[in-house]
């Protein structure tokens, strides 16, 4: 599965993880608050392989998506964004946690190593952030 679903209210931040993960090779699905994702995680279940959440957001932040999603699907991956400690005091396992702004090459690599996959294209911009 290539499909990944990235939560956020942040339109600019939705525009360029479509952009980032699109040339990577992965289907990007999009949603701008919690129950959107919520909504399009369900529709699309099968097909996601990978979740990455913002912590905050309106009407329903990441944290609550994760909790949901979880109790429904144990073997979904997730991924927050957000700092490692935060999750963990709030009762969720993500997979992995990804600081804001995120650096494109730890997105990349995050991403291939939940899916298993392997990057179909060089990283010109390591380290180059996107907000």
């Amino acid at each position: 599965m290539r499909k990944v679903l990235v939560v956020d209210n942040d339109p600019v931040f939705l525009a360029n993880m479509e952009r980032i993960l699109g040339t990577a090779g992965y289907e990007t699905l999009t949603a701008r608050d919690g129950v959107e994702g919520l909504l399009t995680y369900r529709a699309n279940q099968q097909a996601i392989g990978l979740l990455i959440l913002d912590l905050d957001m309106p009407r329903m932040g990441g944290l609550a998506v994760a909790k949901v999603i979880r109790k429904a699907d144990l073997m979904a991956r997730i991924v927050l964004l957000c700092q490692p400690t935060l999750g963990l005091q709030e009762g969720i396992a993500p997979d992995d946690f990804l600081p804001k702004p995120v650096r494109v090459g730890d997105l990349l690599e995050t991403v291939q190593r939940l899916l298993g996959d392997e990057l179909d294209f060089a990283v010109p911009l390591l380290g180059a952030r996107t907000d």
